[in-house]
């Protein structure tokens, strides 16, 4: 149940064609929160803080190319693989 603002708050950031991509939301605390697109692309989404960030760095990473798993937990450090 902790996870469910988060989630909320990760959801509500993203922009709507990206908000589509998402077929599953989990994670074993509310600052573990992992969102699963489409084409089973992992989002490390961290905490529901800093939400716009965290949407910002995600977009920014899929204009750079396709990735199997992008990490925005920490907003000033956003990474993929």
């Amino acid at each position: 149940a902790a996870v469910v603002p988060g989630a909320l708050a990760a959801l509500k950031a993203l922009p709507a064609d990206v908000a589509r991509q998402v077929v599953g939301i989990s994670g074993s605390s509310e600052f573990s929160i992992v969102l699963t697109l489409n084409r089973g692309v992992t989002v490390d989404w961290g905490g529901g803080d800093n939400a716009s960030a965290k949407a910002a760095d995600l977009i920014a990473l899929m204009h750079q190319g396709r990735a199997t798993r992008y990490d925005v937990s920490a907003p000033n450090a956003p990474a993929m693989s």
